[in-house]
């Protein structure tokens, strides 16, 4: 019994993981592109270990890159 708790537990984690997070992350990048006035072109994910993301945006016309890394508390820091 004690195997089947376990394999649900991380099951649902890997699940966060890798559903969940990426869509917090996400969400916060458009969040951040559109309170500047800008337009996203594209999201890439960099990394499978950490959250860290490339962002090709337009603002004022002009086509700018940024590189944005979440901590665990979903904080970024953009580059």
């Amino acid at each position: 019994m004690e195997l089947v708790w376990s394999i649900i537990i991380i099951s649902l984690i890997l699940l966060y993981d890798f559903v969940v997070t990426p869509k917090i992350c996400k969400k916060k990048i458009y969040s951040q592109i559109n309170n500047i006035g800008g337009q996203i072109i594209i999201i890439e994910k960099l990394s499978r270990r950490e959250q860290l993301y490339c962002v090709n945006y337009i603002v004022n016309g002009k086509l700018e890159k940024a590189i944005i890394r979440f901590n665990i508390a979903y904080e970024s820091t953009w580059k």
